[in-house]
């Protein structure tokens, strides 16, 4: 008669509680084996272990273990698995020496794939790692000098072992720091703040205006020489210095037509020759009129307002010419002679209106 061995065996997935010295022990729930020693149970396989390791070796599969090839190689490898954190592969130091590591990692989150391609040999000394854009990564040269391109005149080529010198001049001084170069303009320059002294300077096509400029007081007068602009007044500064304007060639100095007859115009006002010769000749110049009567103008004469007003309603004309508000009328032909004179419209009138 055949021996027949009998192990424990449960349809669950825990280990048994006790199993006696050498005795085995089956959980069909997840196909582990176990034995006991006496005092504890140990695992010791089970189809479960079994199908981890069942797969070709060198290749990596899902939910199996890592099993390398003949060259002690895997295809792929995934690193990482943490909901938030990029995977990273950690290389440690020798342990005499300590416990740091070199970690290459992953960013935390990802647009898609990303896939770098190293060179396919080592580059030259002094080389750096370059990428094509589209993750082919080469050695390439670092450049030994740079160009520096001018205003005006030719390039300059410099080799980065040199020495660029940035020289700002008289009152200008220069500052490198992190990389940033700056200048700094002291009060002998001009500058757009403050109040500033321009000494031997030339001013190409100078435009002078009034306002603030910048953080400074508004423009008041200006000095040019020993002439002074202030306001409206143009002045000479030095002691009994003339005021002189001499145009050139041909030039005249002139006044607008009609300044005489501007409200302003008084006795110490400049004059055109026009009204210098009407005076000569004993005369005395009044403003043009747009009209003259031809005939005496019936209505009422007001004295004390110098005004002759219609007697009837009606638009104003003169010798079969309209007028408008402002044009000034000569007034010769009046049955009392002491109302002609100068006048100026200053009501038109209309069918309502004298």
């Amino acid at each position: 008669m055949a021996v027949q061995l009998q192990i424990k065996r449960s349809t669950g997935s825990s280990a048994p509680g006790t199993l006696a010295d050498g005795e085995l022990a089956y959980t069909k729930g997840d196909d582990k084996f176990y034995i006991g020693d006496g005092s504890s149970v140990r695992l010791i396989g089970g189809k479960a272990f079994n199908d981890l390791i069942d797969h070709t070796a060198g290749t990596l599969t899902a939910s199996s273990a890592v099993i390398v090839d003949s060259n002690s190689a895997i295809d792929d490898l995934n690193v990482g698995n943490n909901a938030t954190t990029g995977g990273s592969l950690q290389l440690k130091e020798g342990t005499n020496n300590g416990s740091h590591h070199v970690q290459l990692k992953a960013p935390n989150s990802l647009g898609g794939n990303v896939a770098f391609t190293l060179p396919s040999a080592d580059g030259n000394a002094d080389e750096f790692l370059k990428t094509n854009g589209s993750g082919t990564l080469s050695f390439g040269a670092i450049s030994s000098s740079f160009t520096l391109a001018a205003d005006n005149g030719s390039n300059d080529t410099f080799n980065t072992s040199e020495t660029l010198t940035f020289t700002g001049g008289t009152g200008i001084d220069t500052t490198v720091s992190n990389n940033e170069i700056t200048y700094a303009i002291d009060s002998t320059v001009a500058t757009l703040t403050g109040s500033q002294t321009l000494t031997n300077k030339t001013l190409t096509a100078p435009v002078i205006e009034g306002g603030t400029v910048g953080n400074s007081t508004p423009v008041t007068i200006a000095k040019i020489d020993n002439v002074q602009i202030d306001a409206n007044t143009i002045s000479t500064t030095n002691s009994n210095g003339n005021l002189i304007m001499s145009p050139n060639g041909t030039g005249t100095v002139t006044v607008p037509s009609g300044y005489e007859s501007r409200s302003g115009f008084g006795d110490d006002s400049l004059v055109n020759k026009s009204y210098v010769d009407a005076v000569a000749n004993g005369l005395d110049v009044k403003a043009s009129v747009r009209v003259a009567t031809t005939a005496n103008l019936s209505g009422t004469y007001n004295n004390g307002a110098g005004t002759i007003t219609a007697g009837s309603n009606g638009a104003i004309s003169v010798d079969g010419v309209s007028l408008d508000v402002g044009d000034r009328i000569l007034v010769k032909d009046q049955t009392t002679q002491t109302q002609n004179g100068f006048y100026k419209v200053t009501t038109v009138g209309s069918g309502s209106a004298a």
